[in-house]
């Protein structure tokens, strides 16, 4: 018997040797989107990580972090991706994104912008590398930056004093105002005679104190005085805005002391006459209505504007960090209450003792 074969398990033949051909002739097409890879010959260099550099420190702003690359290079002919990784460590085994099909940009470099924004509070690791579907090159050498969150200092609030007080030495506070993202912020005062902080009495820099609010002296102010004053917060780079400026007036002077014994009552202009003996019993007289029984600040303080009236003045007196030494007042010399006295005007100091200790009368002329 003569078996017939269809014709079509020829034609099935025919067609699969004719499909393996064709993709013969694909493969050999080296733009082809099928090629065989890799390619013989084909180099591709790496890619450079340009920005941001390596240890650089990001501010979070919200929007989402930009990569700049310089591309490689190929010298083969199809057409090169870029792919970009991020981790949060090194070894880029805790991947946060990765885009493998990035398309270089224009004049050499690639502008990329990933689809969110990193949170702040990280280190992050990044990299990148080209492939044309049939080759790959390295990756570039992995470099690292930081997103830190922004700096916010905000301004403080003038608490007091405020309105007519009743000292000439009062406690400067203000309640701080919200600290982020830096550390070491410090608190400027500014004290002035006018409300356009033109005329500038004394400036103060304290450091921020943790508890909430910050407190600062400047030791004795002129009596009968309306002064204006306000603060702002700095770290060295960013600054606050200032904060609500508060007015303040100074008291009365207080009644003068009984003179000194052994003599008539002086006038102010006559106190540089006095003998040493007489000083010392004036300035105990002064010690007992006002300075307390050990040597402070806070007595000192409160003997200052007395002393002032008669010519003689702590030291240090005029830049508000007092020292319980005292000069007296000089024959044809002005007071010592400024820094640029001549030397005349140093010329009859007495110690006053320790701090904490008692008031103590150690004449150094």
């Amino acid at each position: 018997m003569i078996k017939r074969y269809p014709i079509r398990g020829i034609g099935v033949l025919v067609g699969v040797l004719w499909l393996v051909g064709c993709e013969s002739v694909k493969s050999s097409n080296p733009t082809a989107p099928s090629v065989a890879g890799p390619i013989p010959g084909v180099n591709i260099t790496a890619p450079r990580a340009l920005e941001p550099f390596a240890g650089q420190k990001l501010t979070f702003t919200g929007s989402p972090q930009t990569l700049l690359i310089e591309n490689p290079g190929t010298t083969g002919a199809r057409a090169i991706t870029l792919e970009i990784d991020v981790a949060t460590d090194a070894a880029f085994t805790q991947l946060v994104h990765r885009n493998d099909a990035v398309v270089p940009g224009d004049g050499g470099r690639t502008l990329y912008q990933l689809p969110q924004a990193l949170p702040a509070g990280y280190t992050y690791y990044w990299r990148t590398k080209a492939n044309d579907g049939a080759n790959s090159g390295p990756y570039s050498t992995a470099s690292s930056f930081t997103v830190v969150p922004p700096v916010v200092i905000n301004a403080p609030i003038a608490m007091a004093p405020s309105g007519r007080v009743n000292t000439s030495n009062p406690d400067f506070r203000v309640t701080n105002g919200a600290v982020s993202g830096t550390s070491g912020v410090a608190y400027r005062f500014e004290v002035a005679r006018d409300a356009g902080f033109n005329q500038i009495l004394a400036i103060v820099t304290v450091p921020l104190n943790g508890s909430g609010s910050t407190t600062m002296s400047i030791g004795s102010l002129p009596y009968s005085t309306t002064l204006f004053w306000r603060v702002r917060g700095s770290d060295g780079s960013t600054e606050s805005g200032y904060s609500n400026t508060q007015a303040f007036t100074t008291p009365e002077p207080p009644a003068p002391v009984a003179p000194p014994a052994g003599g008539p009552d002086p006038v102010p202009g006559d106190s540089a006459a006095w003998t040493t003996a007489q000083w010392k019993d004036y300035f105990f007289s002064l010690v007992a209505a006002k300075g307390g029984p050990t040597v402070s600040d806070a007595g000192m303080r409160a003997m200052r504007g007395d002393l002032l009236a008669r010519g003689a003045d702590f030291q240090n007196g005029w830049r508000g960090d007092m020292r319980p030494r005292i000069f007296l007042p000089v024959p044809g010399c002005p007071i010592a209450n400024r820094p640029d006295v001549p030397l005349c005007s140093y010329d009859r100091t007495v110690d006053l003792g320790r701090y904490g200790g008692a008031w103590d009368w150690i004449p150094r002329f």
